[in-house]
């Protein structure tokens, strides 16, 4: 874990003690508890690359295209690559031409 750890790290030397004070917090996979990974989800940048879906089939976030990028933007409950990959499908929907 250290070592995956490290790859990411800003301060490579905190990677040991981050695993020691966590080692209870590991499931039986070995992933870290989402609670104390769940932030990094934002990192991907899910947002501007779900909007750039929609801008690629001509839906723009003005109008009627706000309405739909929202209310796909702000239902379920998605990994970074699935909110990207639900907005392609509904730009693909409701795309213009």
């Amino acid at each position: 874990k250290t070592q995956i750890i490290n790859e990411v790290a800003i301060d490579p030397e905190s990677a040991p003690n981050f695993v020691q004070n966590n080692r209870y917090n590991f499931d039986s996979e070995g992933n870290l508890n989402s609670r104390l990974v769940g932030e990094l989800r934002y990192c991907a940048r899910p947002v501007p690359r779900a909007i750039e879906e929609f801008s690629r089939r001509g839906i723009e976030y003005t109008a009627e295209g706000r309405n739909i990028i929202d209310s796909t933007l702000l239902k379920g409950l998605w990994t970074p690559i699935g909110f990207v990959d639900n907005a392609r499908l509904i730009a693909e929907e409701h795309a213009k031409g």
